[in-house]
C-alpha cells in the first residue's frame, strides 16, 4: 500500500507535531510505502534544548517530495553523532526546491562538532550508520552552503545518491568519508571554499574517505 501523509511540519522541524508525524511515518514504513507531503521548516531547526536527553533512534524507508524551502536555515537534514547514532537509511527527496537557505543538504555525523582528523574508533549499538539516501530532482537557487556531507571514519556515509541536482552556493561542497554517486550533478560555488564558520565543521574542507562516482 502507498499512503501519504499530510503535516503542516515534519523534521528537520522541531515542533511537537513534526516528531509525531516522523513518528507515525516510520511506523506505517515498516510495512508499507509511505510518501510524506509537508510545509517548509518554520520553527527554528538549530534550536537547542539544554536539558534534552540523548537519544537512540532509528529511521528508515521515508520519502519527502514536492517540498520548497525559502529563507530557511537547514534544507535537507540528517544528522547524528558518536554515541547517539543507529541504523538511518533508505530516505528518499524528490522535486525539490530552494533559496536562500543556510545550508541545502547537511548528512552529518559529527553533529556534536568536528575536532579536526580524527582516527577510527571500535563501531557499537550507537555508532550512527547512515546509507541508501537518494535526492533527486533538487534545484537551489542560493545557499550559504551547498552539500555538508560528514561521515565518520569508522562509518562513512554509504550510498548517497545524487540525481539532477543543481546548486548555487557560497560555498559549495565539504565532504569527509562519504561514498557519492553523482548522475547529472552542478554545484557552483560563488566564494571561496575555505572560508571557515562558526561552526568546527564549517572549517573541515573536502577530506580523506571520499568516493565519487557517476557522471
Amino acid at each position: 500500500m502507498h499512503i501519504l501523509l499530510l503535516n503542516e511540519y515534519y523534521p528537520p522541524d522541531t515542533s511537537a507535531t513534526a516528531k509525531m508525524a516522523a513518528l507515525v511515518a516510520e511506523a506505517l514504513a515498516k510495512k508499507h510505502q509511505v510518501t510524506v507531503l509537508a510545509g517548509r521548516p518554520s520553527y527554528d531547526p538549530d534550536e537547542y534544548y539544554p536539558f534534552a536527553f540523548l537519544r537512540s533512534d532509528k529511521r528508515n524507508n521515508v520519502t519527502v517530495e514536492r517540498v520548497s524551502f525559502n529563507g530557511t536555515t537547514q534544507g535537507i537534514r540528517i544528522k547524528s553523532a558518536r554515541g547517539r547514532g543507529n541504523d538511518v537509511g533508505n530516505f528518499v527527496y524528490r522535486d525539490i526546491t530552494m533559496e536562500d537557505v543556510g545550508t541545502a543538504i547537511q548528512i552529518t555525523e559529527y553533529y556534536t562538532g568536528f575536532k579536526g582528523d580524527e582516527v577510527a574508533i571500535p563501531v557499537d549499538e550507537h555508532t550512527p550508520k547512515f546509507h541508501d539516501i537518494t535526492i533527486e530532482n533538487l534545484t537551489v537557487k542560493s545557499a550559504k552552503v551547498g552539500l555538508l556531507a560528514m561521515g565518520l571514519p569508522e562509518s562513512p556515509i554509504k550510498g548517497l545518491k545524487l540525481k539532477n541536482v543543481k546548486i548555487t552556493a557560497v560555498r559549495g561542497m565539504v565532504a569527509r568519508y562519504a561514498e557519492i554517486a553523482e548522475d547529472g550533478v552542478s554545484i557552483v560555488s560563488t566564494g571561496d571554499d575555505k572560508t571557515t564558520g562558526k561552526k568546527a565543521e564549517d572549517g573541515a574542507g573536502n577530506g580523506p574517505g571520499m568516493v565519487i562516482t557517476g557522471r
